[in-house]
């Protein structure tokens, strides 16, 4: 996992900028970068915007308006697969992880799990 923290997104891509909080864990951080970083390499323009990343259901959710039409078909495939990745990463620590859980489902490594 990066030694960064959510932080470091906000300055480098400028379309976190209205984005108030991350509602997930650390362990997403690479995932989310990897994302920015490919829809940054678009050149997504002024009005993308995230406006909500979170955890729901043990995976991410990743939350854009403004998405231009001629690049919303490829926006939205590289936030698919960020989220797919992410039922196979630890939301805390960013290790393999499996999702848990009947009431609150989570995905977790098993070291983190015992925690």
């Amino acid at each position: 996992m990066a030694k960064n923290s959510f932080d470091s997104l906000w300055k480098e891509y400028p379309f976190f900028k209205d984005l108030p909080f991350f509602e997930c864990g650390i362990g997403w951080f690479d995932l989310i970068k990897e994302l920015c970083e490919k829809l940054n390499a678009m050149k997504p323009g002024k009005s993308l915007k995230v406006v909500q990343v979170k955890e729901k259901f043990g995976g991410l959710r990743f939350y854009v308006e403004g998405v231009s039409e001629e690049k919303s078909e490829k926006v939205y495939k590289l936030i698919a697969e960020a989220e797919e990745k992410s039922f196979t990463t630890c939301e805390y620590c960013g290790k393999p992880g499996k999702q848990s859980g009947k009431n609150w489902v989570k995905t977790l490594c098993d070291n983190c799990r015992k925690k």
